[in-house]
C-alpha cells in the first residue's frame, strides 16, 4: 500500500513538472516571433569618440523575451551580437551603445550605415537601417594643455622674432557736448534739492 502511494505521488509530481515545463516552453514560443522593427541612432552625427545609442523597437509593439536577439552592424562590421530585449510596456525594445570603429573604412569622414537585425526562434527575422555621419575629430582643450612641452616645441618649432610695432591707429572723432538746456536743468534740480534739505533741517529744530 505504501509503495503504491509513493508511486502515485511520483506520477503526480512528474505530471506537475511536465505541465510547468510545457507552459514555460509555450510562453517562450509565443514570445519568439518578430514582425518588423524600427531603428534610431542618437546622435546621428559625431566623430570616432562619440557614444552612439541605437534604439531598436519591435513593431507592432510585441512583448520582449530572451528568444529574440538583436545584432547591430556598422557598415557591415558587427558591433553588437545577441542582445536580448527588454519589455517596456508590452513591446520589444533593444538598446545598444557603441563607438565608431577606429579603423578604415569605418572611420572615414562621411555617411555610414547602421543596420539592426533581429531574429526569433521561430525563424522570423526583421532588419532596419539608419545612418551616422562621421565628422572631423578635434581634440578637447585639455588634451592640448596636457601635451609635453618638448613635443609641443617639436611640432611648433622655435618662436619667431618679435615683429615691429604697428602704426598708430587713426584718432577718434571728438565727442559732442551736452546741450546747455540739459546743464541748466541739472543745476536747477540740484539747487532745488539743496533748498528742500535746508527747509527740512530748520523744521526739525
Amino acid at each position: 500500500m505504501l509503495k503504491n502511494l509513493k508511486l502515485v505521488q511520483m506520477i503526480i509530481l512528474t505530471g506537475i513538472i511536465l505541465l510547468i515545463s510545457n507552459a514555460v516552453l509555450l510562453s517562450y514560443a509565443e514570445e519568439s516571433q518578430i514582425a518588423t522593427i524600427t531603428i534610431e541612432a542618437f546622435p546621428n552625427t559625431g566623430d570616432i569618440t562619440s557614444d552612439i545609442l541605437v534604439k531598436v523597437i519591435g513593431v507592432p509593439y510585441i512583448c520582449g523575451g530572451p528568444l529574440r536577439r538583436c545584432y547591430v552592424y556598422f557598415d557591415g562590421k558587427n558591433v553588437a551580437s545577441g542582445v536580448v530585449p527588454v519589455d517596456t510596456g508590452g513591446r520589444a525594445s533593444w538598446d545598444v551603445t557603441f563607438k565608431v570603429p577606429n579603423e578604415t573604412p569605418y572611420s572615414n569622414l562621411g555617411e555610414h550605415t547602421i543596420k539592426a537585425f533581429v531574429e526569433a526562434s521561430d525563424g522570423t527575422s526583421a532588419t532596419a537601417t539608419t545612418t551616422f555621419n562621421v565628422v572631423n575629430y578635434i581634440q578637447p582643450p585639455e588634451w592640448w594643455r596636457n601635451l609635453p612641452s618638448e613635443f609641443v616645441q617639436m611640432i611648433t618649432g622655435p618662436a619667431g622674432a618679435k615683429g615691429a610695432t604697428g602704426a598708430q591707429g587713426p584718432k577718434g572723432d571728438p565727442g559732442t557736448s551736452a546741450p546747455m538746456e540739459y546743464i541748466y536743468a541739472s543745476m536747477g534740480v540740484s539747487a532745488l534739492a539743496i533748498i528742500i534739505a535746508l527747509i527740512a533741517m530748520t523744521r526739525r529744530r
